[in-house]
């Protein structure tokens, strides 16, 4: 069997003994999705009706087949996975929030005295209200530069 060069977005598969890349398939599910979409569309009550029922009686043998142990070991697993996943992402925000708050507890009580040459890019002094440098929307009698408000003339 030869190597196959494979540039496209994602993995090769094999589908129906060809190979293909999981971004064709995403599209033919897309497709088929569509398709069965404007088939469901266009059925009649009846129709709808019998696959409703069909689903129906398939669900409940699926349900029948598997023991209560599977079925609660089942739900169990899924609650730790979500409980995980929960407590996760309640840590991850946890520690966001607080190196915020320190970044931000560090802005005010820093001394604003020569902080322009003591600049640390890793502090967001835009966070601090104490702070506002605004547009640079006035125009320079001199040379027509834009300047901020408080900017000295001549400068």
């Amino acid at each position: 069997m030869s190597a196959i060069s494979w540039r496209g977005p994602g993995p090769l598969v094999i589908l129906h003994g060809k190979i293909k890349s999981n971004h064709y398939l995403s599209i033919l599910a897309k497709r088929h999705e569509r398709r069965k979409c404007l088939e469901r569309a266009h059925q009649s009550e009846e129709q709808i009706t019998a696959r409703n029922t069909t689903q129906r009686i398939r669900i409940s043998e699926s349900r029948i087949q598997k023991s209560k142990r599977q079925r609660d070991e089942r739900l169990r697993q899924n609650i730790s996975r979500n409980r995980v996943a929960l407590e996760q992402h309640i840590a991850t925000f946890r520690v966001r929030e607080r190196e915020r708050q320190q970044a931000s507890r560090a802005l005010s009580r820093a001394s604003f005295f020569r902080l322009a040459f003591e600049y640390a890019p890793d502090i967001n002094y835009s966070a601090n209200f104490k702070i506002t440098i605004g547009a640079m929307d006035k125009v320079c009698p001199y040379c027509q530069a834009l300047k901020f408000r408080n900017e000295t003339p001549g400068m």
